[in-house]
């Protein structure tokens, strides 16, 4: 992508994640620590931005730099970051993707897409004795946290936080137009891992 391209495509996405009541150019001066007239050249391309600048954009509205300078259309990019208690924990993980749906929905046009072999992630939060066992599951197998090995389920001691969190985000969720590409197995998968559970007596 050109770099005046890449430059218009940056605000454009800064433009539709901003409420209709900002004003992008005293947004963008704020964060670029410049006056208003050298944002409004920035944005009108103008001005090229440095990297920095750009940086600093991407970051503020937690946008990819990778994505807005792509040279192929037909990239996708991903993100792996696993949980632990020391640096990124179960709630920083749940409050990243409440944040991440809700850039999607302050787009213009927006659809979301779900393929799965498993219950959609977004539907494992309706119910606080679900939320407890999709979290003890996830936690336990999936990730093999140290801390579950010999940890029973209690489908009533899940945090506070943990639970206002999984609702926020099913919440967000349903704000957003999605198509779910649904099998059978989506659902017999979770009802074999309660099956696993319960004959291997981890439930407290």
């Amino acid at each position: 992508m050109p770099s005046d391209q890449a430059q218009e495509f940056l605000f454009q996405r800064i433009r539709e994640m901003l409420p209709p009541s900002a004003s992008l150019t005293d947004v963008v001066s704020e964060i670029l620590h410049v006056s208003n007239d050298s944002a409004y050249r920035r944005i009108r391309n103008e001005t090229p931005l440095v990297l920095q600048e750009a940086k600093d954009l991407c970051e503020h509205f937690h946008l990819s730099l990778d994505q807005v300078f792509s040279l192929k259309s037909n990239s996708v990019l991903f993100e792996n970051i696993r949980i632990n208690n020391q640096k990124y924990s179960y709630e920083r993980y749940l409050s990243d993707i409440i944040g991440l749906v809700k850039q999607i929905d302050g787009c213009k046009q927006k659809e979301i897409i779900y393929l799965t072999k498993d219950v959609p992630l977004f539907h494992s939060f309706y119910f606080k004795p679900l939320i407890a066992f999709r979290f003890y599951f996830w936690m336990k197998t999936i990730l093999q946290h140290p801390d579950y090995v010999t940890k029973a389920i209690d489908l009533n001691g899940i945090s506070a936080e943990i639970e206002a969190l999984s609702r926020e985000l099913t919440k967000a969720y349903t704000q957003i137009p999605s198509i779910e590409i649904w099998n059978t197995e989506c659902v017999n998968s979770v009802l074999s891992q309660i099956e696993f559970y319960k004959d291997s007596g981890m439930f407290s």
